[in-house]
């Protein structure tokens, strides 16, 4: 009993301590016994991954609230219209006008970066462990470098050159100097490779809320993408969609379903009787909307025989017949029965990434066949698009439909294919090519002058 003690203690006071400090001041010099302990037990080791999973489920790049970065991204591009007060920061977002001095940026990236941190001390504490069974040991690293790796990632595709950490070491962590995006990505795409090799042949919970194989190759195929190494994204989309354990859900009601089998990796909710956050980020119970709303631009672009349009979205009237529409991916809004879990990645993002990279490569049959995968199941014909132009255009279309109000996609494709000048500029009044990247927070500026220059724009 005293041993459970006092691991209960140490674990509280290292996650206290680290959920209230930046990245640039985090030290714990006098607490690498606490860290040792912590990570001679299977169960305590355990918690510590726990721990990080919540933090990315409530706050930073993966987190379906209100201050993640998918509803935060989703006002800023073109899928919501933010309805609420001026004052909020939210309304920075929508209006592409954050500064750096915007307190939610600040919060994007200082979360982000303490989660690093975090997987880094995992990562640190499996390192030459004598006490724990080696498969296990590898089986946590694996986990905490893939949490890594997709940190990063997300980061530098708002923030442009990041500094990519890899220790817990105060003294280096307060001089960082950001590095440029495609050293990120490199940076990335070792860690991901590093974490293939030591990931276990089995999953560690049946309902797919820890990274396995196949969700380290599919970050490795978005990260592909990103470098348009086509090869590669088809090499690894090929070997997930040949995998007969996942399969796309033809029933949309259900896609959000935590047993869904198309269904990659997702984020427990922390309890057996909590729902997702994302079930009420975007639901609106009244009229006008507090927050945000489906932009018209995206209900009018539905094909009228679109299932997605039909069981993925709702609205709401008020007497003078103003409708408001919103995003019902995820319908559990109470707290009864935990049904849903908050999905990061799916088999539908495979699919559309194996159309666009064949489609890259000339073979223009196999990119249809798997775009049109997508479009049958949602009710849609065989797509017309039959060249690359075409083609391409098609995929935008259906990334736009599959996934709005879901892991900032809509963003990220936009940014990826340079393709935001000619759908946001028109739209938002306030745009600027250069909001293509948001502002370093001035916080983290002042503190570490190696982060400087600012980006361009603010």
């Amino acid at each position: 009993m005293k041993t459970i003690i006092k691991y209960s203690f140490l674990i509280l006071f290292f996650f206290g301590f680290v959920a209230c400090e930046d990245l640039t001041e985090v030290d714990f010099p006098k607490n690498q016994l606490a860290g040792e302990v912590i990570f001679q037990d299977e169960a305590t080791t355990e918690s510590a991954m726990a721990n990080l999973y919540a933090k990315l489920r409530d706050r930073g790049t993966l987190s379906g609230s209100f201050f993640g970065v998918p509803y935060l991204m989703g006002n800023y591009a073109d899928d919501l219209v933010y309805y609420g007060t001026s004052a909020n920061d939210f309304d920075a977002f929508f209006t592409n006008s954050v500064t750096p001095v915007n307190e939610t940026l600040y919060n994007i990236w200082k979360d982000s970066y303490n989660q690093i941190y975090e997987a880094n001390r995992v990562i640190e504490g499996m390192q030459e462990n004598s006490f724990l069974p080696e498969s296990f040991k590898n089986q946590i690293e694996a986990e905490a470098l893939f949490v890594r790796s997709l940190l990063h990632f997300n980061l530098s595709n708002l923030f442009g050159d990041i500094p990519y950490c890899t220790t817990t070491d105060y003294e280096i962590n307060s001089i960082v100097s950001r590095q440029d995006v495609d050293l990120v990505y490199e940076l990335a795409i070792l860690d991901l490779e590093m974490a293939l090799d030591k990931i276990g042949a089995t999953e560690r919970a049946l309902e797919r809320i820890y990274p396995n194989k196949v969700a380290i190759q599919s970050i490795l195929a978005r990260i592909y993408a990103y470098r348009s190494d086509w090869d590669a994204v088809l090499n690894y989309t090929t070997s997930i969609i040949s995998n007969p354990e996942y399969s796309i859900n033809p029933n949309l009601d259900s896609v959000f379903n935590k047993d869904n089998p198309s269904t990659i990796w997702q984020l427990h909710t922390g309890a057996s009787n909590q729902n997702t956050a994302e079930a009420n980020t975007y639901y609106i119970s009244s009229t006008p909307p507090t927050f945000s709303a489906l932009s018209e631009e995206l209900i009018t672009s539905f094909d009228f025989n679109d299932l997605r349009r039909t069981f993925w979205i709702d609205s709401i009237s008020d007497s003078a017949s103003n409708i408001w529409y919103y995003s019902t991916k995820y319908k559990q809004r109470d707290g009864s029965l935990a049904m849903e879990y908050s999905i990061q990645l799916r088999l539908e993002e495979i699919y559309l990434l194996h159309a666009e990279a064949s489609a890259q490569l000339g073979d223009y049959n196999a990119s249809q066949l798997a775009l049109n995968t997508i479009r049958n199941r949602s009710g849609l014909p065989d797509t017309l698009a039959n060249n690359l132009e075409t083609i391409l255009l098609a995929i935008e279309q259906e990334k736009r439909f599959e996934f709005f109000c879901e892991g900032a996609h809509r963003w990220h494709d936009l940014k990826r294919w340079g393709r935001l000048d000619d759908i946001i500029a028109p739209l938002k009044p306030n745009w600027n090519t250069t909001d293509e990247l948001l502002p370093i927070p001035e916080k983290e500026l002042l503190a570490n002058e190696n982060l400087l220059p600012q980006n361009p724009g603010y």
